[in-house]
């Protein structure tokens, strides 16, 4: 059995029109997620893609995450890419399934 504890992740790319944007707001207006254009890589070649961004602390048990999107808290942020989903434990814990 294994654990995660820490991961490390590096891009690097050649094209300098890239840009990541401003973060703003994780909750908008305060009533739900907040949607931010992110990149990720599909095969070697940068694609933005919207995304909803949810607050860790906003989440319950129970609570499900279709990818993609973005969960952050203060210490860590989790990317879920398109065919991942996400799904809140009793204890809090998320769970997530990789392609689906």
């Amino acid at each position: 059995e294994a654990e995660v504890v820490n991961a490390r992740v590096v891009g690097l790319t050649r094209r300098a029109d890239i840009s990541t944007g401003s973060a703003g707001p994780l909750h908008g207006d305060g009533r739900g997620p907040a949607d931010r254009d992110v990149i990720f890589s599909d095969r070697g070649q940068p694609v933005s893609l919207r995304c909803q961004v949810v607050a860790r602390d906003s989440l319950h048990p129970g609570d499900k995450i279709a990818g993609p999107a973005v969960i952050e808290e203060y210490a860590s942020t989790i990317l879920l890419g398109g065919s991942d989903t996400a799904r809140v434990a009793d204890d809090l814990e998320i769970v997530i399934a990789v392609g689906g």
